[in-house]
């Protein structure tokens, strides 16, 4: 079974943070969705549809969240790794020990990573109830994402390294819904989320691709 990775959890609020002696400073980045539904869909509904709608504008800003965060993921050093030697030169010798590593993986790099067996033929991937994902490598989390997350559908991708110390989430504002105007219905739900993503620190992971 898959471990499901919400990229935005690794999220940090701080509005200014000091990384390899740089101070960034933050867009004001606003993305916005229209939910179709009009005042009157809600005043005729026999369910509440308000509570429909902000548990789907919720997994509007989850999506777009994690497709900035990936975009950031996807720009660190590129790394190829075509076997278990080559993952393990990564861990042991390219990142510094200090990271708290982790793997953010596309599904066919999990399925890579699951073949993976030891010289006494024992599975690497494995089952963790200390890991938040609920599964491990070599001693550390793996999450799992889709392949389109991280590249096209079938390619092996994945991010080695430490998040948090990866990427800088600034979120500038809660997901929140406001109506705007429509021609037909007078006004439309619409949800507003604005964040800016910024890529940290550069040496705390790899962009790795199995092939």
């Amino acid at each position: 079974m898959y471990s499901y990775l919400n990229l935005e959890s690794t999220k940090t609020n701080r509005a200014n943070h000091r990384q390899n002696q740089k101070l960034y400073s933050y867009l004001n980045l606003e993305s916005t969705k229209t939910i179709p539904l009009s005042q009157e869909a809600i005043d005729d509904a026999d369910v509440d549809l308000l509570a429909i709608v902000a548990e789907a504008a919720n997994q509007i800003k989850v999506n777009t969240t994690n497709d900035a965060i990936a975009t950031v993921l996807k720009d660190f050093e590129a790394k190829t790794a075509a076997d278990l030697d080559a993952i393990k030169e990564i861990l042991n010798v390219n990142l510094d020990p200090a990271y708290n590593v982790s793997f953010v993986v596309s599904q066919s790099f999990y399925q890579k990573l699951d073949t993976l067996k030891d010289k006494n033929g024992r599975y690497l991937l494995q089952d963790s109830i200390v890991s938040a994902s609920g599964k491990a490598f070599l001693g550390h989390p793996v999450f799992v994402v889709a392949d389109t997350v991280l590249g096209e559908a079938g390619e092996a991708k994945a991010f080695i390294g430490d998040v948090q110390r990866a990427v800088l989430f600034a979120d500038r504002q809660e997901l929140g819904l406001r109506w705007t105007d429509n021609e037909i219905y007078g006004q439309y739900l619409q949800a507003v989320v604005r964040f800016d993503v910024k890529k940290a620190d550069a040496k705390a992971g790899f962009f790795v691709t199995m092939p």
